[in-house]
């Protein structure tokens, strides 16, 4: 990794944060921040649908729901615009968020604005909803990395 770079890691699945952590401290990754929370608009709680209904793992399937019941759980959201400072550059946004990529996009708002990264997002091709939301940046697709989106703004040669 470049000199003075560093990777911010945000896992909000409580059986997915564990393993995360032991996989991080083993290979020695210092450069590596992990969280344990979701990303979103706004601090707070979400509800995260974890198990299906005969209570087995839905693992990466793990996705925001309104509804809380047994297959639930409760998991800590915050903005990314509060948990890293407005200084740090970023240049690249990887959100796989089981669905929930327009509420963590909304709430990286003024860094997306400030620093123009390229964004990859699983489960979110929609040019239209990028470029309407970061207005005046020219964001558009310019392809696909493992299944995601790739964005960029006209402004930038790949």
């Amino acid at each position: 990794m470049a000199q003075g770079r560093r990777v911010r890691l945000f896992r909000p699945h409580p059986g997915s944060f564990d393993p995360v952590r032991k996989s991080v401290a083993l290979n020695g990754l210092g450069k590596v921040t992990l969280t344990n929370a979701a990303l979103s608009n706004r601090e707070g709680t979400l509800i995260f649908r974890t198990r299906d209904a005969e209570g087995r793992s839905l693992g990466g399937l793990s996705h925001v729901t309104g509804d809380s019941g047994e297959d639930t759980d409760e998991v800590h959201a915050v903005m990314p615009g509060y948990v890293v400072p407005l200084s740090r550059q970023v240049t690249i946004l990887q959100l796989d968020a089981e669905g929930h990529e327009k509420p963590a996009l909304r709430g990286a708002y003024h860094r997306i604005h400030r620093w123009k990264p390229i964004p990859i997002l699983g489960y979110l091709g929609q040019e239209q909803w990028i470029r309407r939301s970061f207005r005046g940046l020219g964001y558009r697709h310019v392809g696909k990395l493992h299944g995601d989106h790739v964005y960029a703004c006209e402004d930038l040669e790949l």
